[in-house]
């Protein structure tokens, strides 16, 4: 499994709505996380933020999602 999402999985997941502030580097963070069992604080950088993805992640099961 890989940690990033590839271009033709976006032209699938690009389409579909998504909370706001939930983009590409948010996806991929969460899947790296998820591919991983790391803690969110090893989140590479390129993921952004640990404590965003982390959040909006976390944010996603009382949403619905």
């Amino acid at each position: 499994m890989t940690d990033q999402a590839t271009d033709q999985a976006w032209e699938v997941i690009g389409p579909l709505p998504a909370p706001p502030g939930t983009g590409r580097r948010v996806f991929d963070g969460t899947l790296w996380q998820l591919s991983t069992r790391a803690s969110w604080r090893d989140l590479p950088e390129r993921h952004g933020p640990c404590t965003a993805v982390h959040e909006r992640h976390a944010r996603k099961p009382a949403m619905g999602l």
